[in-house]
């Protein structure tokens, strides 16, 4: 995407992708997602609670620095450079909860991070909304939407393939 976008484009890429993403998830049944192991490790159960738990960060670093608090992006304790174990430590953490819960949650995650968008204009999503970041706010939103989502979908595309599903 550009470097500068609009709430329409940003709206429209995370429906994009989160619609292709949705394709590939619909190709599993429910009980299937906590047992396909991808190539990484991972189960489609624990991509699905990962995105969670990123978009419930994301709304939670919007909603602190809301109320004029700087959160501490990505999480309390951790830099951009431990992703791979907040990552992990956050799969162990949400491992074997019911799918229909984790499911349920992907759905209304989606929900709340176009109900947290609603509040922001173009200009605010193209200028730097995190006090400790140099980003554009847009980017947090595309990290934890369509660009999280194409991400994993590689792995999921390819246990799919391999499993000629």
């Amino acid at each position: 995407m550009a470097e500068h976008v609009t709430k329409a484009q940003l709206i429209e890429a995370i429906q994009g992708g989160r619609l292709d993403f949705d394709r590939l998830l619909n190709r599993f049944e429910k009980d299937e997602m906590p047992e396909a192991v991808l190539a990484n490790g991972w189960t489609v159960a624990d991509v699905i609670a990962h995105i969670v738990v990123w978009d419930q960060r994301l709304l939670g670093w919007l909603a602190a620095t809301a109320h004029g608090d700087s959160p501490t992006l990505p999480a309390p304790g951790y830099s951009w450079g431990d992703i791979d174990q907040l990552n992990e430590e956050s799969r162990i953490a949400q491992r074997g909860r019911p799918i229909n819960d984790l499911l349920a949650d992907y759905n209304a995650s989606l929900k709340l991070i176009f109900h947290a968008l609603e509040q922001f204009d173009d200009e605010m999503l193209n200028a730097q909304y995190f006090p400790s970041e140099n980003l554009p706010l847009w980017k947090f939103f595309a990290a934890n939407t369509y660009d999280h989502y194409a991400e994993h979908s590689d792995d999921i595309a390819a246990w799919l393939e391999a499993h000629n599903r």
